[in-house]
């Protein structure tokens, strides 16, 4: 594909979720009133460097939600998982987590925090033999966060994870996953009450979507970040990746994608918002087989229309639908840009300074 189709697909991409009124001020009498409840908190996309069973490996995920008190103290839940494939290993865990500010009053904070966990942990072989155990640990940490706008902080962290298997991975020598850890977040939200009334804020989400690929039903997350202006249109850039915790085939297709997202919110300042959005993205699907692994690039243009709802000044729910147009020039032995096609529903958590 030419370089000037890939730029008109962008510009389309920008021009359907900017319309001339998108940048006018939000009317001042919402259809449906968010009351301020007063609850600060924040998400964020989170990516660490680790060690797991005698390998490095990234791990993606963060903050699914985390609940401030009193600028000091905060709880919520976290969720973690291999990014790619770390040579067959995947690990995937959720859990509670607790942090507290030592140094809550200046831009910079200080925080001791842990993360519990509880999840699975998977190893493929190219032979296709799969082995599975139960993954249980705790993840006590560091970390200096800054703040770089009043809805955005950036942290570093520093942990170890202490981690033990509830059963066996083979081949024998993959026993054990704990390991340090060092992580880049981005914190997004309401750290500070009441709801925002500027131009533009930083908002991010994780995202799950079902669909099917080559086939089959499949199971992909992701999200992105985005810069949105009056709360009502939005560009960023956002992706995902397919997950394999529950199928038994470890040759079936597999991909990731990402790229550019634009979008657009209706009804500025209702309870329950009708939303539209679309992603135009690069990537590529996969196949592990006995003989290595096939790689064939794609190309990615995703429409999706659903709804956002909202919990709180920092949280929103989203659903909907999408469908993925996917072009696939030299795609792998089967399969199609048809077959790599498909329709998904999706489930967003969405958090901001909304």
């Amino acid at each position: 594909m030419s370089r000037s189709v890939y730029a008109g697909a962008l510009l389309l991409a920008i021009g359907l979720v900017t319309p001339r009124a998108a940048f006018a001020e939000p009317s001042a009498t919402p259809a449906i009133a968010l009351e301020p409840s007063g609850i600060t908190g924040y998400g964020g996309a989170e990516f660490k460097v680790t060690w797991i069973a005698d390998r490095v490996a990234l791990l993606g995920g963060g903050p699914l939600f985390v609940l401030m008190i009193d600028r000091r103290f905060a709880t919520g839940m976290f969720l973690n998982a291999t990014e790619g494939d770390a040579d067959g290993l995947q690990l995937a865990y959720v859990g509670p987590f607790v942090s507290y500010d030592l140094t809550p009053d200046g831009p910079l904070h200080f925080s001791l925090e842990a993360i519990g966990q509880v999840g699975t942990a998977i190893n493929d072989t190219p032979a296709g033999a799969r082995s599975r155990a139960t993954h249980y640990g705790v993840e006590p940490r560091i970390a200096l966060a800054l703040d770089v706008e009043p809805s955005a902080r950036v942290a570093l962290t520093a942990s170890y994870r202490f981690s033990r298997l509830d059963g066996e991975l083979r081949p024998i020598g993959i026993r054990d996953t704990s390991g340090p850890v060092l992580g880049l977040q981005l914190q997004e939200g309401n750290f500070h009450g009441g709801t925002s009334h500027r131009n533009w804020s930083l908002s991010g989400c994780f995202s799950t979507r079902i669909s099917t690929l080559a086939g089959e039903l499949t199971y992909l997350d992701g999200g992105g970040t985005r810069v949105m202006f009056h709360d009502t249109w939005a560009l960023g850039i956002g992706g995902y990746v397919t997950r394999d915790w529950f199928r038994s085939r470890p040759q079936r297709v597999s991909g990731g994608w990402g790229g550019v997202t634009g979008e657009y919110l209706f009804l500025p300042g209702a309870l329950l918002r009708p939303w539209s959005g679309l992603l135009v993205a690069m990537g590529g699907i996969g196949r592990r087989t006995p003989e290595g692994d096939e790689v064939a690039p794609l190309f990615v243009v995703e429409p999706t229309i659903g709804a956002q709802f909202g919990v709180t000044e920092f949280l929103r729910v989203a659903a909907g639908g999408s469908y993925r147009l996917a072009a696939c020039f030299e795609c792998l032995a089967g399969e199609s840009s048809r077959t790599t096609s498909g329709p998904s529903g999706v489930v967003e958590l969405r958090f901001g300074d909304f």
